[in-house]
Formats: C-alpha cells, sequence, structure tokens
C-alpha cells in the first residue's frame, strides 16, 4: 500500500495537475466499481435470506391458522351434535370436547 502511494506521488509531480487529476479519478472509478461488485452480492445475499425466511414463516402460519380452523368446525360439530340430541352427559361426546380442549395450537 505505501509503494502505491508513492509511486502515485512521483506521478503527481512528474505530470501536469490535468493529469494528475484524470488518474485520481480514474482510480477512484475502479475503486466505486471493485465496492460494488463487493457490495452487491452481500446485499443480494442478504434479501434472498429474509424473503426465504418471510416465505416459511408465513406458509407455517397458514398451516397453523388451517389446522386451527379445522379443529374450531370440529368442535363446534360436536357440540352441535351433543345438543340437538340432548346427549350433553354422553361418554364420547365428553372425550371429543375434552381432547379438543387439551389440543396444543402452537
Amino acid at each position: 500500500m505505501h509503494e502505491f502511494f508513492e509511486q502515485l506521488n512521483n506521478f503527481v509531480q512528474q505530470s501536469g495537475a490535468v493529469q494528475a487529476l484524470a488518474f485520481l479519478t480514474a482510480a477512484g472509478a475502479v475503486l466505486v466499481s471493485l465496492l460494488t461488485a463487493i457490495v452487491a452480492p452481500a446485499v443480494a445475499i442478504y434479501v434472498a435470506r429474509r424473503q426465504i425466511r418471510a416465505t416459511v414463516v408465513s406458509t407455517n402460519r397458514q398451516k397453523w391458522i388451517d389446522n386451527l380452523r379445522d379443529a374450531l368446525a370440529e368442535l363446534i360439530a360436536v357440540h352441535l351434535v351433543a345438543f340437538s340430541t340432548k346427549k350433553l352427559s354422553d361418554p364420547e361426546i365428553s372425550t371429543k370436547v375434552f381432547i379438543f380442549k387439551t389440543r396444543s395450537y402452537s
């Protein structure tokens, strides 16, 4: 790195100010393009990982909602059958209601 700055200093001293400015502009453009070549893929990887995570979370959330909806529909159906047949103390119905109440939806 030290050699680069020495060569740059020698070039500026030997050349005119216009040539030095042109050289510095070109060197700056090369530096910016190198940084862009490094930063752009890193940003793309970051964005891709975030999108994958969001998709996975969304899919899992939808599955959870669907499972909960199905379980609630089944529980309501069991209650409707129990009330319509007036068999509220039926052991089979009580067992089904107990299973629904203790089921985990996490």
